[in-house]
């Protein structure tokens, strides 16, 4: 008869045997997955990545701070590309979002932050920007469940003995749901329930959300895909895909106004001639502009009629005269002091 002491320890021993293997077959379809992983992403380029790298001298493009009312990819936006500079050659874009600064994730950082990155000292200076990709913009604001990225990545369980497990996430506008190796749904999390997106401190290739005050902690393969999560997760919270007709019509416009060459001016008068012909017939082969924005019109009120002004009149004031005013007959002044003698007479008796 087996001691107790024997019995747990084969137990202990059965246990270690089985989680080993299960680890072994969990790596083997991680490996195996990798390269389906990264096709599926490639069906939902939502956002496009330019990694630039900066030599001496300036970096050749000026930034402003995003608009609160239309969100764009993080807080900082490039505003202009100088011409003949570094960013132009690179390949850097008005409106272009920056994601990052020699590798550090700073896409919804405060302005003033992610200015003094820019200014730190140091070349080269390596920044990623980002862009939308329009027809997968259209995607998925026309479908609440479209999915904005999927991936499989390593996350830490939270059982008494913490290991790494493969799963699948798949990311949209209103959720974040993950499954194990044998495609059952584990979880879905509304998006507004996550508090918080971050970069693991203690290495690059992790990052952490939290979610009803507890930190899950995920593993990618790499930094650069740690940034493109950490990303896709953050600008979905922000709502950048809430207006998409909005933020389209901004990106058409400034593809219109880049065909006009940026203040571009060349040498001769014959460049410039040729430059406009190709910018006409751009413009006429090109997809129309966004429609005017409607403005409310102009009032001006005065004692005897209402001037209204319009747009759409040319600027021009048109009168309303106004009704006669209402007269309100006076009422008739009541005597209360009979009223007050007839009280005080009662309360004395």
């Amino acid at each position: 008869m087996p001691s107790r002491s024997m019995v747990l320890i084969s137990n202990i021993y059965i246990y270690f045997v089985v989680f080993f293997i299960k680890n072994k077959n969990t790596q083997k379809v991680l490996n195996n997955n990798n390269n389906m992983s990264d096709d599926r992403n490639a069906r939902f380029p939502c956002h496009e990545y330019v990694a630039c790298t900066f030599g001496q001298g300036e970096l050749g493009f000026d930034v402003a701070v995003r608009d609160a009312l239309d969100p764009t990819l993080g807080s900082v936006v490039v505003k202009r590309v100088r011409q003949g500079e570094q960013a132009q050659h690179l390949g850097v874009q008005a409106l272009d979002a920056i994601v990052s600064v020699d590798g550090e994730y700073v896409a919804f950082l405060a302005f003033e932050m992610v200015i003094a990155k820019l200014k730190q000292p140091g070349r080269p200076k390596r920044i990623s920007f980002a862009r939308p990709v329009p027809h997968q913009w259209l995607r998925i604001g026309q479908d609440l469940e479209a999915a904005v990225r999927i991936g499989d990545v390593e996350k830490l369980s939270s059982s008494l003995i913490a290991r790494w497990q493969n799963r699948e996430y798949v990311l949209s506008r209103t959720t974040l749901s993950y499954r194990d190796d044998n495609g059952v749904l584990r979880k879905k999390i509304p998006i507004e329930e996550i508090t918080r997106v971050m970069p693991d401190p203690h290495s690059q290739d992790n990052f952490i959300y939290i979610f009803q005050g507890r930190e899950v902690h995920l593993k990618c393969r790499s930094s650069e895909e740690v940034l493109l999560w950490l990303h896709a997760l953050e600008s979905t919270k922000e709502g950048c895909f809430e207006n998409v007709d909005s933020v389209l019509a901004r990106v058409q416009l400034l593809n219109n106004n880049n065909t006009n060459g940026n203040d571009n001016q060349g040498p001769s008068s014959n460049n410039n001639h040729s430059s406009q012909q190709e910018q006409s017939r751009q413009a006429s082969s090109g997809p129309p502009p966004p429609p005017p924005v409607a403005r409310s019109p102009y009032y001006l009120l005065n004692r005897s009629n209402i001037s209204i002004k319009k747009e759409e009149d040319g600027g021009k004031l048109s009168n309303m005269t106004l009704p006669p005013p209402i007269v309100i007959p006076d009422f008739p002044k009541v005597d209360l002091s009979l009223e007050r003698r007839i009280v005080a007479r009662g309360s004395s008796s």
